[in-house]
């Protein structure tokens, strides 16, 4: 949930996911990637945020032996 403790993801109802709120821009203050950062990190397309939507509302199932980290970032 982050710092707002709100969950970013609801299995089963994308409707109610911060998450696909903020990469399908109906969240008109936090845009994800920001618009001021567009040009190096553009947003999703329609298509890639139709898939996460039914990601989430099939229930948003992670395989078990998947883990993700930071990506860090590399010194110019």
């Amino acid at each position: 949930g982050g710092e707002s403790g709100t969950a970013a993801v609801v299995p089963g109802q994308s409707e109610k996911s911060l998450l696909v709120e903020y990469v399908s821009g109906r969240a008109t203050d936090s845009e994800m990637p920001p618009l001021a950062v567009r040009d190096k990190f553009p947003g999703l397309t329609d298509s890639e945020v139709a898939l996460l939507r039914a990601w989430v509302d099939q229930g948003a199932e992670w395989p078990a032996n998947v883990t993700l980290s930071p990506r860090t970032r590399r010194e110019k």
